[in-house]
């Protein structure tokens, strides 16, 4: 194998593989390194954890003297790249090491046989559906960061929900357990059989990853999901993601958001995260006092003492209530919402608090919900 690829190109490349590779795995030739296989016409890069793997195309970054593949230390030939000056980079390989010349600098560095890497993952009988990567990534940065960080007596908390519905509707959902965040958007196209509201659990680790691919690509760039039983399939033109799914029960999403409330109050998002923010500065669990035309907040602790702020809401609707929040998750749903306008909807100080745009439209298929919390 001989070829010659721009540092640049080559890199950005790198980095996506690096992101997956697990670099402290005892099995070297599944998880650290990943396959190379250089073809005149299109060449393919693949790294794998066994849970997610991911195979991107290179039509035209190489330049390919000598076909072949082989798998190469993920992180370190990494690291070269990353090292070596804006030049022209080329690999050859020489039985089982392969040697990388970068400008001045020669590197000589183990490699393993290609046929040591295993397969691409492939899914069966999956649904396809179809959708811009753009729509994918919106959905993912809404959800994701309401799922659990760690919980091991439910660990599908960790993962996000994709909500396959029978009217071509894709729903993303993430839930901690006392927080929920549930995402939606009408498919283009749907093939296979019949859709009968089927759900799906990305893992955690897979959606952040997922996330960054889709952050690289054009956001009208068409993307094709493949959802198995047991694998999740994502192709575009420049790559393939693929993903193992998890077993087990998920929160009915639908169950956990009110369906009415009593009070509804409508603020600038902006302005109102700066206020829970200061009220932050005391203490982490924020009073809320929604009273005619103002909100009252307020918090204390020993440690940093009182806090106090009178905030003007642009609408409010309904009876006066009286919640405390914990700052931290109602300030992440408000940045995840993004849009100028908020909703809050209340009951009292144990329901679940509402939270989504007050525009119409498609920002109404996006919802928050926090639970309240006691003061300690």
């Amino acid at each position: 194998m001989k070829l010659t690829f721009g540092r640049k190109e080559f890199q950005a490349r790198l980095a996506d593989v690096c992101a997956v590779a697990d670099r402290k795995a005892a099995m070297q030739a599944l998880t650290s390194h990943f396959l190379l296989d250089a073809k005149a016409n299109i060449s393919t890069l693949t790294a794998t954890d066994l849970e997610t793997t991911l195979r991107e195309l290179m039509a035209d970054a190489l330049g390919v003297e000598e076909e072949g593949s082989l798998c190469l230390p993920a992180q370190k030939l990494f690291e070269i790249v990353r090292m070596s000056e804006n030049c022209e980079i080329r690999i050859e390989s020489l039985g089982e090491r392969v040697h990388v010349l970068t400008g001045q600098s020669k590197y000589r560095l183990p490699a393993l046989p290609a046929s040591d890497f295993p397969e691409f993952p492939k899914v069966k009988d999956a649904h396809k559906l179809d959708i811009h990567a753009g729509s994918l990534l919106k959905l993912l940065e809404r959800t994701i960061y309401a799922a659990a960080q760690e919980n091991l007596e439910r660990y599908t908390l960790q993962g996000i929900l994709l909500h396959l519905k029978t009217k071509k509707r894709l729903t993303l959902a993430g839930c901690d357990g006392h927080n929920l965040a549930a995402a939606s958007t009408l498919l283009s196209a749907v093939g296979g059989e019949d859709i009968k509201d089927r759900k799906y659990i990305l893992p955690g680790k897979s959606a952040k990853e997922l996330q960054k691919i889709l952050s690289g690509l054009d956001a009208e760039a068409n993307l094709t999901v493949h959802l198995g039983e047991n694998l999740a399939l994502f192709q575009s033109a420049e790559l393939e993601f693929a993903a193992r799914l998890l077993e087990g029960a998920y929160p009915d999403y639908n169950k956990i958001i009110p369906k009415k409330n009593e009070t509804i109050v409508r603020v600038a998002n902006e302005a109102f995260q700066r206020a829970l923010e200061r009220m932050a500065l005391a203490d982490k669990v924020i009073s809320l006092k929604f009273k005619g035309e103002r909100i009252y907040l307020s918090a204390q602790s020993p440690e940093a003492g009182e806090a106090e702020e009178t905030f003007q809401p642009e609408e409010h609707t309904g009876a006066n209530v009286k919640v405390c929040i914990l700052a931290a998750p109602f300030l992440r749903a408000l940045k995840a919402i993004g849009d100028a306008s908020v909703t809050i909807g209340l009951t009292d100080d144990q329901s679940p608090i509402l939270l989504h745009s007050a525009e119409e439209g498609e920002a109404a298929n996006y919802k928050c919900v926090v639970m309240p919390r006691r003061k300690e």
